[in-house]
């Protein structure tokens, strides 16, 4: 059964014994931090490098997930979302031993690739070409969900959770303008092809569903 956002954050909400102490790292504008603010009684997001602008739901405090200002024993779910692969893994996973407690979640996510409709992966076969030698080399690893990581403790399937947008192929193009490889591309010049609507069946007033599957680990320490 596939699930949304929704679902997924009442799902992670209710993975800890106690709800205490929730810690985002690399929290960017802390959009999941302020989701789960209701749920413990203490939420705090936190990011090497925090945003500074009304953009962010949630204050976010500077700190790295390497090293947390925080006591030992005290975290009841420790978890990112497509932050992972900036930290060094084996020092985080070092300081979540030391931060959570017996029982405590520690879990790291990300978005999975984009599951296009086919005509619409027809149409824009030639542009998503044109941008794939400028993904980051880790890039396959992330929307893997972090394949090969383990942690000491009890690995938690993870449900099959996902966000879907209803987009036009104006709105596709102006998601993957936020994408990376999109401005490395531009960075370097590159013209991107036209996409194939007409040949695909789709014009500019065409609707689609694009999803985003959650991906990952979850350990209960």
């Amino acid at each position: 059964m596939q699930q949304g956002p929704a679902e997924f954050l009442r799902w992670l909400a209710a993975l800890p014994l106690r709800r205490d102490l929730c810690i985002e790292c690399g929290a960017g504008r802390a959009e999941l931090s302020a989701h789960l603010k209701p749920v413990f009684n203490r939420v705090v997001a936190t990011d090497a490098a925090p945003v500074r602008d009304a953009r962010c739901y949630v204050p976010v405090q500077r700190a790295r997930a390497e090293a947390l200002p925080f006591p030992d024993s005290s975290v009841d779910l420790l978890f990112s979302m497509q932050a992972a692969h900036h930290f060094d893994l084996s020092d985080h996973k070092k300081e979540a031993k030391r931060v959570l407690r017996p029982s405590g979640i520690f879990a790291m996510f990300a978005w999975g690739e984009v599951e296009l409709p086919h005509r619409v992966e027809h149409a824009y076969a030639p542009v998503l070409e044109a941008i794939s030698p400028f993904w980051e080399v880790e890039r396959d690893w992330v929307v893997g969900g972090y394949q090969g990581v383990t942690f000491s403790g009890h690995c938690i399937d993870l449900p099959r959770f996902h966000l879907t947008k209803w987009l036009t192929p104006e709105g596709l193009e102006t998601e993957m303008a936020s994408w990376s490889a999109v401005q490395s591309a531009l960075a370097h010049d590159i013209e991107f092809p036209e996409p194939r609507l007409a040949p695909s069946g789709l014009d500019e007033d065409t609707v689609f569903p694009c999803r985003w599957p959650i991906v990952g680990h979850v350990f209960r320490y």
